[in-house]
Formats: structure tokens, sequence, C-alpha cells
């Protein structure tokens, strides 16, 4: 732009001189031919100049307009990275929630887990004693028992027979005196105690 107005300075220079020199009569003299000369270069150097001043102002706009589309992409890159970072952040929260809960339940599981086969023990604790109690509470017709081990304390019933003998040890040793004996074809009736050491044979087995 100061080339311009310099150029423009510099032909208004000329001009003037010109004009000047025409006012006194010297038209056709070597200094007007000069300056005449030197006025028309200067228009053309003018032209030239305003004409690469048109060129660079448009190469400018252009370097402008491909500097502005080039910012778009920066923001546009930025912003994406800005939602696409934020995104990954709340997708990270999630997980990490996610992550918690599922912990949160496999403890659960776990200690429901350990609740059951408890659980399951003592069901197989209540089970085997109810069959060892079952099979105490019914006994075999021959052999010798022990009240409170072989079989438990109370009232018990067999079918009698022909064969049918029974009786009350002192022990369960091979001398063990006989306390009370009986036998009968018809049912049998007796009540046992802790400790009893009782004694059957052909009688058929004993239940409470």
């Amino acid at each position: 732009m100061k080339t311009r107005y310099l150029v423009a300075g510099v032909v208004a220079g000329v001009v003037a001189a010109v004009a000047l020199s025409g006012c006194g009569g010297a038209t056709d003299s070597d200094e007007y031919r000069e300056l005449a000369t030197e006025s028309a270069t200067t228009q053309h150097t003018l032209e030239q100049v305003q004409a690469e001043l048109a060129k660079a102002t448009t190469e400018r706009n252009r370097l402008d307009e491909r500097a502005d589309k080039l910012q778009a992409v920066v923001d546009d890159y930025r912003s994406d990275k800005l939602v696409r970072t934020e995104t990954n952040q709340a997708t990270r929260k999630a997980l990490a929630t996610r992550t918690k809960d599922l912990d949160a339940r496999e403890t659960g599981l776990d200690k429901r887990e350990r609740a059951l086969d408890t659980r399951a023990d003592d069901i197989a604790a209540a089970r085997a004693q109810m069959q060892e109690r079952a099979a105490m509470e019914d006994f075999g017709a021959n052999g010798t028992f022990i009240v409170d081990t072989d079989m438990l304390p109370g009232d018990y019933f067999a079918p009698g027979g022909p064969d049918c003998r029974w009786a009350y040890l002192s022990g369960a040793g091979g001398g063990a005196d006989v306390i009370l004996s009986g036998r009968g074809l018809t049912p049998q009736y007796l009540t046992m105690s802790a400790g009893d050491v009782f004694q059957t044979k052909g009688c058929g087995p004993w239940t409470q």
C-alpha cells in the first residue's frame, strides 16, 4: 500500500512538472520530452505495481481462506477429541461401576454358597443322625444290645414266637449274670433304660 502511494506521488510530481513546463511554452524542448518519457515510464511502473498488489491481495485472500479452513479442521478435531474424551471417561466410569457391582454380587454369591454348604452339611449330619436313631429304634431279633449305644431308651415291642427268649444282663461280657429273663409266644412289651444290657433271640425285631 505504501508503494502504491509512493508511485502515485512520483507520477503526480512528474505530471505537475510537465504542466508547469507546458505553461512556459517549451513543449517541444528536450526537458519536456524527457519528463514526458519519465511520466509514461512511471505510469507503466505504477500499473505493474498495482497489478502485483492485486495479485498479492488475491493470493493473500486465498491463503486466508485456506487458513480459515485449516482452523475449522483443527477446531472440529479438538471438539471431536473432547467429545471422545468425555465419552471414554463416561464409559470408564460405567465400567468401574459395573465392575464394583459384579464384585459385590460375587461376594454375596460366595457368602450364599458358604451358607448353602453349611446347610448341606447340617442336613447330612441330621440325616445321618436320623438314620442312626431309626436303626437304634428298630434292632434285630437276635443278639446282645446296650441301651443308649445300640438302641434308644424307651418302650419296645416284639411279635414273640415259640423260640422267643430275652434277658437283661449285668454286663456285656461272657460271664454276665441274668438279672431278668422271659419268653413268650405272644407279643412282648419291654421298657429299656439307658445302660441296660439286653439280650434277645427268636422274638422278632424290636421296635418302639
